[in-house]
């Protein structure tokens, strides 16, 4: 890769830009993490906050367990154009819930094959 597309990271693989702001509105971490280190994670949500134009984020098949202190999804609150979260195939148990209520902008949520047990209430506005 040259240069000038290194700096560009609308160019990189994996990521999808607003072509009109050149900012990411979706990374795809999809299966990224848990190749690279197969054991539980525990991940840094407030890091993802600089994707200031983020519509969607896919971080399905992590084997991520938890979100390190301070660091859970309600951190991505300000992002106020997150619509899509895919959490699918994750080890997350039902104290995710906690972290998605700050999420008002989300209009789409995956959850399937986490580690959630019993009813869980859904209430809509």
């Amino acid at each position: 890769m040259d240069n000038e597309n290194h700096l560009d990271c609308c160019k990189w693989e994996g990521v999808e830009c607003n072509i009109s702001s050149g900012r990411v509105k979706a990374p795809y971490l999809s299966n990224g993490i848990s190749f690279w280190y197969p054991t539980m994670q525990h991940l840094n949500a407030s890091l993802l906050t600089l994707f200031e134009q983020l519509e969607s984020l896919n971080l399905e098949n992590n084997n991520i367990v938890s979100f390190v202190e301070n660091g859970g999804l309600e951190r991505l609150s300000g992002l106020s154009n997150l619509k899509f979260l895919n959490l699918g195939d994750n080890l997350f148990n039902n104290s995710i819930f906690l972290s998605l209520t700050s999420l008002s902008s989300l209009r789409t949520l995956l959850l399937r094959s986490n580690r959630l047990k019993g009813s869980i209430d859904i209430k809509g506005n």
